[in-house]
């Protein structure tokens, strides 16, 4: 038999450990941006942290969240198999990552530093970001180390 009050603890668990981890996150970063904004650059980092996090988090959270049923469905009639779809929009959900992280680094004026002082991606160019630094994401505390930039 199905057990109903299981599976309402469970969404409700679910929802709780998003929520806290929703609050934790914020809080940290709002910590890091209190404690670590006397320098200028820093201070830029912070700013297109934020962006990443209100633009990916928020903003993509909420409209993945919210239009869930309707691209389901829509992913449902491509004709395709599920291991081409799911590589397909892990791509395209990657692009607008990219995209988003590209748009942060190229905003670094608009945030108080020059473009190249502060970054938050490999380059301030997407396609170079996509097609030939994809190694960095997996090394970057290797490299960031190696280097000494400037890099969050």
């Amino acid at each position: 038999m199905y057990n109903y009050r299981h599976q309402k603890f469970s969404i409700m668990a679910k929802r709780s450990f998003i929520k806290i981890l929703a609050i934790w996150s914020f809080l940290s970063t709002a910590a890091v941006t209190v404690f670590a904004s006397q320098d200028r650059i820093v201070s830029a980092g912070l700013k297109m942290a934020w962006g990443l996090i209100v633009l990916w988090v928020g903003a993509g959270g909420y409209i993945m969240h919210r239009f869930r049923d309707s691209i389901k469905n829509f992913v449902q009639r491509i004709p395709l198999g599920w291991k081409k779809k799911f590589v397909l929009f892990a791509t395209l959900l990657f692009l607008i990552k990219e995209a988003i992280i590209t748009t942060m680094t190229n905003l670094a004026p608009v945030f108080g530093a020059s473009i190249g002082e502060v970054y938050i991606t490999v380059s301030a160019n997407f396609l170079d970001v996509v097609f030939f630094s994809q190694c960095d994401n997996v090394c970057r505390p290797i490299c960031v180390l190696g280097t000494g930039s400037t890099t969050l």
